[in-house]
């Protein structure tokens, strides 16, 4: 991608013409990486649930209520979570944890008393500092007893 005339149309000609497929090759970039870190580090999630995620590296873009923008490879965090009745139950357990008086629906490992959960988080958060983009340091894995809507 060369640009040899510098005028404000040409730049932006260029821009045009490669601007999606650049940007479209750094969201796969990203999201692969993301995928592979979870995917090493599945197998030490208890009672064999599924690491998964979801957000705007998933999809591409942001949610409605950030404006349905392009997913941002240069500045990102990753929503992880488990589903899993058993782990849940064992977090609520161990932490009492309500909100509003009820039980909540997802629990942060990054602040529960699960040390298996709080040391996975470290281990994969880690992983992903080499990540170009990402912000490791707000990764978290919500423990959730059901499938997120």
């Amino acid at each position: 991608m060369g640009v040899s005339d510098l005028t404000a149309e040409a730049i932006d000609k260029v821009i045009e013409a490669d601007g999606e497929r650049i940007w479209n090759e750094q969201w796969l970039e990203r999201k692969e990486a993301v995928e592979a870190v979870l995917q090493r580090h599945s197998s030490s999630v208890p009672y064999s649930a599924r690491l998964q995620y979801r957000g705007s590296l998933l999809r591409g873009r942001r949610g409605s209520h950030k404006g349905r923008i392009r997913f941002n490879p240069d500045s990102f965090d990753v929503d992880a979570y488990v589903v899993s009745p058993e782990l849940h139950a064992e977090a609520v357990g161990a932490d009492s944890i309500t909100r509003f008086g009820r039980v909540s629906a997802a629990i942060s490992a990054k602040s529960s008393n699960l040390s298996s959960m709080r040391g996975l988080v470290s281990r994969i958060a880690s992983d992903m500092s080499r990540i170009e983009g990402c912000q490791p340091e707000k990764f978290d894995i919500f423990i959730r007893r059901n499938e997120p809507d």
